[in-house]
This record gives C-alpha cells, structure tokens and sequence, in this order.
C-alpha cells in the first residue's frame, strides 16, 4: 500500500458579485412581501373554513337529508388547504430572513440556510404540481362516472 498524506479536502469557494448581492438582495424583499401575503392569506382561509362550518351548521337547508353529506364538512377543504400552503409560505419567508442576515453579516452559513430553504420551497412547490397534475385524470374519470350515473 501506498503512503498516502492525509490532507484536508479544501472546497472550492464561490464569490458573490455586487451585481449577485444586489440580485439577491431583491429576491429577498420580494420573496419576505409574498411570504407575509401568503401567511395572511393562510389566515384567511382558516377563518373562511371557520365561518363556513358555523354558517352551515345553523342553516337548516345545507343540512338536507338528501345530501349524502352535511356540507359543513366542505370547511374542512379549506383547513387541509391551509395546511398544505402554510408550508411553501414558511419556507419562503425563511429564505427571506436567512438572506438578509447572511447579506448584512456577510456570513456563508446563513446564505446555505437560506438557499436551502428556497431549495426546500421549490421541491415543495414542484411535488405539489405533480401531485395535482397526477390527479385531473382521476378527477375528471370520477366526474365522468358520477355523471352518467346520474343520467
């Protein structure tokens, strides 16, 4: 065997421009509005979930017996899609964060959490989409067979 000099694996480093700074620095302010929006909005679907559920629980007609559900249930859509969108939002709003304090602190293990984060929003984002797309065929299927077994 040969003799062989243990030395540390030196990593290549990147540097970050002014013009790349200032690129990410905006992508920032952009990205902390619409996480702020997008927390807002989480909010108000969870209210709208609540005053759905209240609104038709008193109302005697949304609680026909010839409806195979109580349509207060249809509340609990909005929760799950709350749920689903808090994460995207928070990861987005993270990134923000980490960004601005790895732009004013200069500090590179605030710029890898905060690209990790923007990573973790887009896989996020990109599963989401496929999952949805994954679904319109079963969806319209189910569609079609509840129709023409309502003819």
């Amino acid at each position: 065997m040969e003799n062989q000099e243990l030395t540390p694996k030196v990593e290549e480093q990147l540097t970050i421009s002014k013009t790349s700074t200032r690129f990410l620095n905006e992508t920032r302010k952009w990205a902390n509005f619409l996480g702020i929006m997008g927390f807002i909005g989480v909010g108000f679907m969870l209210v709208a979930a609540l005053v759905m559920f209240v609104v038709f629980s008193f109302i005697p007609e949304a609680n026909n017996p010839d409806m195979p559900f109580d349509l207060s249930y249809f509340s609990l859509f909005y929760v799950v899609f709350a749920i689903i969108y808090f994460f995207p939002v928070y990861y987005l709003f993270q990134f923000s964060l980490k960004m601005k304090t790895a732009l004013t602190q200069k500090d590179n293990n605030y710029l890898e959490e905060s690209l990790g984060f923007l990573k973790s929003h887009y896989k996020f984002m990109g599963i989401l989409t496929i999952v949805m797309l994954a679904s319109y065929p079963i969806i319209i299927v189910g569609i079609v067979i509840f129709s023409l077994g309502n003819m």
